[in-house]
């Protein structure tokens, strides 16, 4: 999962699509009232990668999702098993060069399907960005740590959301009680 925020030059979205929400919890329409947990930020879009082939995936995201309250736009996955090499849209020297070794089919498929989602989300009017392969399992404070995450969105320009990190991890402020910023 990836969470991005768009950079804007003066006046922020909000405040172009007249409204003023000075607020971190916007509504959402499709919150379930009985949760009372907090809504997540109406300037944040989510969009969900799924391979045409793939249909019980986007059928499970579909009923997780809504069981959050919480909706997705679907970018449709590029296959990486029909990509041809080479490929246009691949340096293959310079990525061996970077990373000691060859990308295969899947791994380019699954760049370019994330490239797709970014593009998706730079021709939308959302501020913020949460980019989810069709196997994301989402905790029940979701929409809790991204409304935290885009509180602290002066710290950050993109953030790779994981359940665990190997290393040390820096922490930057606490999200929740429970998540950190790193």
């Amino acid at each position: 999962m990836v969470g991005l925020r768009r950079v804007h030059e003066g006046r922020n979205a909000a405040q172009r699509r007249g409204t003023d929400c000075p607020h971190l919890l916007a509504p959402n329409a499709n919150v379930n009232a009985e949760l009372d947990a907090p809504r997540m930020n109406a300037a944040c879009g989510i969009y969900l990668i799924n391979l045409d082939r793939s249909p019980d995936r986007l059928a499970m995201q579909n009923e997780l999702v809504a069981e959050l309250g919480l909706s997705f736009t679907r970018v449709h996955a590029v296959d990486g098993s029909a990509l041809d090499f080479p490929h246009p849209a691949l340096d293959e020297k310079g990525f061996h060069s970077r990373h000691g070794k060859t990308i295969t089919p899947n791994e380019l498929g699954c760049t370019l399907s994330h490239l797709r989602a970014i593009e998706t989300f730079a021709k939308s009017d959302q501020d913020f960005a949460v980019i989810l392969e069709d196997a994301a399992d989402l905790s029940d404070h979701f929409a809790r740590v991204i409304d935290a995450a885009i509180a602290q969105a002066h710290r950050w320009d993109m953030v790779k959301l994981n359940r665990r990190h190997s290393g040390m991890p820096v922490t930057v402020p606490p999200l929740t009680a429970d998540h950190r910023l790193v």
